[in-house]
């Protein structure tokens, strides 16, 4: 069967050619391509392929011309190249095939490239194959034939372009930090026609801020066309570029580079959760989560802009394990994120236990800065009963005080001494082997290894944050005031008798924490007979907190820590930093007044209603003052009552 042939430029659905001029026509000649089909299997069947070939004059061709593929087998050789003779007419033919059982990694649906070369020109065109697909195959355009544009073959000419190829790393890391320090660029020289320059010299310099310390001037390019520079990272932060000039040409190209912040150091180690009181407990547990941030800094405040793991671990409920925070993106240099990671912490118990259960402390006058005051408790029952404590842990090195501004640690400086991470679930600054879990901090994981008097350079660093499981709290009513009047008088009462009435309100879960943010109040008054005013104070919707809890981080002497961090009171400049408890919340969330408008009947006036003893004519009755407090999964509500007259 004659198959009806496609002239070159009319495109196929599934097999497509279309010519292209050559660089050099019309001095040299040019390359037609056609194809005897419409469409191509990829299970073997034959495509026929001509080349049509002219000299510069615009005669036929002669000698031989060569067919090359990417992927299929050309003129029954079983291989991807051909060389044919052009007969009388300049022309050609071949054939071509893919056959996906034979060769699925090239022959799936998709595309391939097909180039025939006479003397110094070419052309090429894109094979687009129908068929079962394969993820080797050319990612190519699918959907019809895409001329692959002027190939010219030949020595190359003269240095034309300089392409950055490859960078690595494109980020570095700050001088110093032992991370990343080094990198290598590589550059492709070609000429005009896109062909690799061989044997070209290559000077190498770099754009303002000069942060990198090039491994050489200069170098000559190699076979393929490419030249690589080597390069080390300098002490400053910031964006330069990397570039590459043809001393011959003046051809150049330049790739742009970061040097970053790459040591996490633990005076720049922030971890914190966005919500700190969560409402878990109501008739049933509830799932609240919250969102955990770490940024880290090296010693200079420098964000961290390698990209590094980060390791989690909490005292219940469920957290990430490990996650890593956000690499320097050259484009978008001024990214806040840079250094950052962010996990969920969930409320959901681990392996059904809770928080751990405290002893209430002491109070401890000598504790410093601040002295503790003593815990409150409900029967067992204390607020840090239910604090969680979370940790995040990432290799680093400890914090230091950079006295004498060189930018290294000197012995004497105060730094901060760590020990191996662990979860102090009960807050006394001291590993309970029995009782909380630790990580791997130094060298050895046989043994807790405590802070050890010395800075160290390379070790885990860490850092504890908390959250509160709370309920929605219940309203307590303080007495009364003036004590001991449970009575509004008449404002003209002729007792001397308070016609106004004032009380604080309390709201404390049973282990005495407050509630969560966004629980908000009302109040109410009720009474059988008007001439009360009722007036609120406070009672604003509850912002985030730590329940009860005045909790904070300390740096303190760690020879004796009832002493502030100095030299003086150090040895070596060993400090530590301690969790501290200062004063409690006593949940006291507003106040209101009842004030009695009435005056004294006339029948009665002069007069009270009041004790000691009312007067004859005169009316009491009961007002009740009802506060609610609304949460987000549940309310409660409470009531004060008292006298009044009328």
């Amino acid at each position: 069967m004659n198959l009806a042939r496609n002239i070159c430029g009319v495109v196929a659905v599934a097999l497509s050619f279309a010519c292209a001029e050559t660089t050099q026509a019309p001095s040299v000649g040019t390359v037609g391509l056609s194809s005897d089909v419409s469409a191509l299997n990829n299970d073997g069947s034959l495509a026929h392929v001509t080349a049509s070939v002219t000299d510069a004059a615009g005669r036929a061709a002669t000698g031989n011309i060569s067919f090359l593929a990417s992927a299929g087998n050309v003129n029954g050789t079983g291989t991807t190249a051909a060389t044919l003779t052009l007969d009388a007419a300049g022309h050609a033919t071949v054939t071509y095939a893919c056959d996906f059982t034979l060769d699925p990694t090239h022959c799936g649906a998709g595309s391939v490239v097909v180039t025939a070369s006479w003397s110094t020109v070419a052309n090429g065109t894109r094979v687009t194959l129908q068929g079962p697909s394969s993820t080797g195959t050319d990612a190519g355009p699918t959907s019809g034939g895409t001329d692959a544009g002027p190939i010219v073959v030949g020595p190359a000419g003269a240095a034309a372009s300089v392409t950055a190829t490859a960078s690595a790393p494109a980020v570095l890391g700050l001088k110093g930090s032992g991370i990343q320090e080094t990198g290598v660029t590589t550059f492709l020289v070609t000429d005009a026609s896109g062909r690799a320059v061989s044997g070209a010299t290559v000077t190498f310099g770099q754009k303002q801020p000069a942060l990198v310390t090039l491994a050489q001037a200069s170098a000559v390019t190699s076979g393929d066309g490419t030249v690589s520079v080597g390069y080390d990272a300098g002490p400053q932060v910031g964006i330069t570029a990397i570039t590459a000039t043809v001393t011959a040409t003046g051809a150049s190209g330049s790739q742009p580079i970061a040097v970053r912040g790459a040591k996490p150091s633990a005076s720049g180690f922030y971890f914190r959760c966005n919500r700190i009181n969560l409402p878990v407990y109501t008739t049933t547990l509830e799932y609240e989560t919250s969102e955990c941030s770490v940024r880290l800094s090296d010693r200079y405040g420098n964000r961290v802009g390698i990209a590094t793991p980060v390791y989690f671990a909490a005292e219940t409920g469920a957290i990430s394990a490990s996650a890593t925070t956000k690499p320097f993106d050259l484009n978008n240099p001024t990214d806040p994120d840079e250094g950052t990671v962010t996990v969920t912490f969930s409320s959901d118990p681990a392996g059904g236990f809770g928080p751990v259960e405290t002893a209430p402390f002491a109070a401890d006058a000598t504790q410093f800065p601040k002295p503790r005051a003593a815990e409150p408790f409900q029967g067992s029952a204390n607020p840090r009963d239910q604090l969680v404590t979370i940790i995040a842990m990432v290799r680093g090195e400890e914090a230091f005080v950079d006295a004498n501004l060189d930018g290294q640690y000197t012995a004497g400086e105060l730094f901060v001494d760590q020990g191996d991470p662990f979860i102090d679930a009960n807050d006394d600054n001291a590993y309970d082997p029995v009782t909380e879990d630790r990580f791997c901090g130094g060298a050895s994981c046989a043994a807790y290894n405590p802070p050890n008097g010395i800075w160290d350079s390379d070790r885990t660093i860490w850092a504890p944050t908390w959250v509160v499981f709370t309920e929605v709290g219940a309203p307590i009513f303080s007495a009364w005031a003036p004590a001991p009047q449970t009575c509004a008088d008449y404002i003209d009462n002729n007792a001397s008798n308070t016609s106004i009435l004032s009380a604080s309100v309390q709201v404390l879960d049973s282990y005495l924490n407050l509630p969560t943010i966004g629980t908000n109040f009302t109040v109410d008054l009720t009474a059988p007979k008007d001439g009360l005013k009722l007036t609120k104070y406070g009672g604003d919707a509850m912002l985030d907190n730590l329940g009860a809890m005045d909790l904070s981080r300390e740096a303190v002497s760690a020879a004796n820590p009832t002493l502030p961090c100095t030299v003086a009171n150090t040895v070596n400049g060993a400090c530590i930093v301690q969790t501290e408890f200062g004063v409690w919340y006593n949940g006291t969330v507003l106040g209101f007044d009842v004030a009695n408008t009435n005056k004294t009947p006339t029948t009665a006036a002069p007069g009270h209603a009041c004790a000691p003893s009312p007067t004859a004519g005169t009316l009491s009755a009961i007002f009740r003052v009802t506060v609610g407090v609304n949460g987000p999964h549940a309310r409660s509500s409470g009531t004060k009552s008292g006298t009044y007259g009328f």
